[in-house]
């Protein structure tokens, strides 16, 4: 009878002493906030999102000075979601065709999520190049003093491993892209 009244009771106690943790959205969440200045928005698919926006300067031997610019989503919890990357971006208010992540002198661009919806797993999409309208970055802003800076954006991305169907590519849609942020560091 000791051996089953003991364990009962040290379980007892344990469990007594045991907090249920509720978790509430926000109360894990990092302030992703205080790492970004700024905002960025855009509509993929039809519908819209806010992300966080990041700048900072390129210095190379081929290209000069250039941007890179990062755009940034994260959950209720602080994890990192989706991402925009559009690379290379010549310091003008010229409006600068994109392209696919090819490693030279072009400016490029890829899109990256950690979400499934519906049609295809997670994972990394690349620029449609021979969307030749729709695939753009635009600087309408920028300060030297301040180094804040704004534009436009779009693109057209596609995923063909990882999906449904293999001979349909899952396609993002990125219109209405805006952002204003702040130069932060140089590369």
């Amino acid at each position: 009878m000791k051996k089953i009244i003991i364990p009962f009771l040290l379980l007892c106690i344990v469990c007594t002493n045991c907090k249920k943790n509720n978790i509430n959205e926000g109360d894990y969440i990092e302030d992703v906030s205080k790492k970004y200045t700024g905002t960025a928005s855009c509509t993929i698919n039809g519908v819209s999102k806010t992300y966080y926006p990041q700048c900072s300067w390129l210095s190379n031997r081929i290209n000069g000075d250039t941007l890179n610019f990062g755009f940034f989503k994260y959950n209720q919890f602080g994890e990192n979601r989706e991402n925009i990357y559009i690379n290379l971006i010549p310091n003008n208010f010229n409006k600068h065709r994109i392209y696919k992540n090819t490693l030279g002198p072009l400016a490029y661009s890829l899109y990256s999520t950690r979400e499934a919806d519906g049609d295809a797993i997670s994972g990394i999409y690349y620029l449609l190049e021979s969307d030749t309208v729709n695939n753009y970055f635009q600087i309408t802003n920028y300060n030297a003093n301040t180094l804040a800076i704004g534009g436009t954006f779009g693109a057209v991305y596609t995923r063909t491993v990882g999906v449904l169907s293999p001979t349909t590519p899952d396609t993002i849609r990125i219109t209405n892209g805006v952002f204003n942020t702040i130069v932060n560091y140089k590369q």
